[in-house]
């Protein structure tokens, strides 16, 4: 009997040694992939809050970013000249908003080229992904503020190369319904947009945090980007 009981108990050390090694081996293996994608799991507070930018809807109306506070936000940047990837990107915002806008998720897409984007170029262009203003927004605006928003963003490709061509950034920012950045994820990579989705159900998942109106801990305007994804932009 007590060869038995001896046995039993080494029996029960050895499963409880084997599931606690399975689950370092686990979270050795999250840690590992979070440090090979560190922009899939943001917390960074704009550098400026995106409630302070103000753009054009493509039906004309002025908007506020300060109006997605509530909201489980995804951002993007394009122009509608852009033979390639600015299409392929903004079908991936189109698939996403299909999935997510029912439950509230607010869809961003600001042109960097408002010398050729009017509200009526960005009206016949957003035709082609979605006929939904309310949740989907085509905005315009002066350059200089939209390459503002890009550093508030963390982000670096925003606005024009060196030879003055529009050049973006290919990555689906998602905030937070605190305005909070948690994510930036590479539209051409499956994987990433797979993280995205992810994100997104997560961050609906969330409770919004209390806001707040101090600005002690807010990063200053001038804080250096994040290096981008596509830290050279898609230039088209």
């Amino acid at each position: 009997m007590k060869s038995l009981a001896v046995k039993i108990w080494l029996s029960v050390l050895l499963v409880a040694a084997g599931v606690y090694a399975g689950m370092i081996v686990v979270r050795s293996w999250r840690t590992t992939q979070a440090e090979l994608d560190p922009k899939s799991n943001l917390r960074l507070e704009p550098a400026r809050p995106i409630g302070e930018f103000q753009f054009t809807e493509r039906s004309g109306k002025d908007v506020k970013l300060g109006q997605l506070e509530g909201h489980v936000a995804v951002i993007n940047f394009f122009f509608a000249t852009c033979p390639g990837t600015c299409r392929m990107l903004n079908q991936k915002v189109a698939d996403l908003e299909k999935e997510f806008a029912k439950d509230g998720v607010k869809f961003v897409s600001i042109t960097i080229d408002p010398a050729k984007d009017t509200p009526t170029a960005l009206t016949n262009y957003a035709k082609e992904f979605t006929s939904n203003s309310d949740d989907w927004w085509f905005l315009t605006g002066p350059l200089a503020d939209t390459q503002a928003l890009g550093k508030a963003l963390r982000l670096t490709a925003v606005g024009v190369d060196e030879r003055g061509m529009p050049t973006h950034t290919d990555e689906i920012v998602v905030l937070d319904r605190n305005g909070i950045v948690r994510g930036a994820f590479d539209h051409r990579a499956p994987e990433k947009l797979v993280k995205a989705r992810e994100k997104i159900r997560e961050l609906l998942a969330e409770k919004p945090a209390p806001t707040t109106t101090s600005t002690s801990t807010r990063p200053a305007a001038s804080a250096t980007p994040t290096p981008s994804a596509a830290a050279t932009g898609a230039k088209n």
